[in-house]
């Protein structure tokens, strides 16, 4: 989380990761568990 000043001089918490970057991280721990998500 990333806390950002907004215009009105408020803040508010921001994740800094995008979908992508977060579906790809999740795809890579689960390579290196030797977890295949497409197997059955």
């Amino acid at each position: 989380m990333l806390e950002v000043e907004l215009p009105d001089g408020s803040k508010a918490r921001r994740c800094i990761y995008s979908p992508d970057s977060l579906r790809a991280t999740a795809a890579t721990l689960l390579l290196d568990a030797d977890i295949s998500a497409g197997a059955p």
